[in-house]
């Protein structure tokens, strides 16, 4: 059994017809002519991209002026002010600039700053309603979203923790002005998705895979149309064909819908990449939604081949 695509098995088979090769040389040679002009074809199954184009969207490293996807890091205050994951961000930042955070023996964010941050951060309203019900006093793992937030910026070394206190580092100094609102935006943005392990946020089976081609799902999203999408619609075609192969888990179609929420769509909600609105009955507990790309998204993501 092959296992070349097959339309380049097909290429070969029909060069083979063709007579006998004079040499191994000759055989490697044109076979080479084959993949090189396949590697180069704009495929169908993979949104009009080449292998070619796949390879170099995969390895960019999202900074070097020779990678394929390139972030905007000049991004103003004023176009990022309401986005969640920012506004959060610098109003967790500020706090620990006037001074240091008190730790708990555990070594989690005190009650007092969590009160102080649940009252002020942008957290989705049916999540906060849910909080605030079943919650008399808030720790910092009743509120998921700052306890994520505090280890994005943990991780990122905008924050550390030294002698029982989160402390803002000289990185966190540095990016807290409102003249670096682009250069932190970019910054978390990297760290969410290159140095953040995504499967924390939904305690599925780790998919390194999905993680390390995920640039390739900001790419389908930049080439939607400005039409709304509903996601269980659109979970295959977010992934390449391999990458949704390697899902595991008992029931691995509804696993790749729950991680395309979990790990994709919702936190491009958070980084206000991609507006939401609720499809179908709204009274439901678990909800139904569709997207559509936001203006921020073109305007901080582009890609260049």
């Amino acid at each position: 059994m092959s296992i070349l695509p097959p339309e380049i098995q097909a290429a070969i088979d029909k060069a083979a017809k063709g007579g006998k090769f004079k040499s191994l040389e000759e055989a490697n040679e044109v076979i080479s002519g084959i993949v090189m002009e396949y590697n180069k074809k704009a495929q169908l199954e993979t949104a009009g991209l080449s292998p070619e184009q796949v390879y170099r969207l995969l390895h960019s490293d999202w900074e070097s002026k020779l990678s394929v996807l390139k972030l905007n890091n000049k991004l103003k205050h004023d176009d990022l002010a309401k986005v969640p994951i920012y506004h959060n961000a610098r109003l967790f930042m500020e706090q620990a600039a006037i001074a240091p955070i008190k730790a708990t023996a555990a070594g989690n964010l005190n009650r007092a700053f969590v009160n102080l941050m649940m009252s002020n951060m942008i957290i989705d309203a049916d999540y906060k309603d849910m909080v605030l019900r079943v919650n008399k006093v808030f720790n910092e793992e009743d509120v998921q979203p700052l306890h994520k937030l505090r280890v994005i910026l943990s991780v990122s070394g905008i924050i550390r923790k030294r002698k029982g206190k989160f402390i803002l580092s000289k990185k966190g100094k540095e990016l807290l002005s409102d003249d670096a609102a682009g250069l932190l935006f970019a910054h978390i943005f990297k760290t969410f998705f290159r140095k953040f392990n995504l499967a924390y946020l939904d305690w599925l089976p780790p998919d390194p895979c999905l993680q390390d081609t995920i640039a390739y799902g900001f790419y389908v999203i930049h080439k939607l149309d400005d039409k709304w999408h509903a996601i269980d619609r659109l979970k295959d075609v977010f992934w390449l064909k391999a990458v949704r192969d390697e899902v595991v888990g008992s029931e691995p179609d509804d696993n790749l819908l729950r991680q395309t929420k979990s790990r994709l769509i919702k936190p491009l909600i958070l980084f206000g990449l991609l507006n939401k609105k609720i499809i179908g009955d709204s009274s439901k507990l678990i909800k139904k939604y569709a997207v559509k790309k936001s203006k921020l998204f073109d305007q901080f993501i582009r890609f260049d081949f």
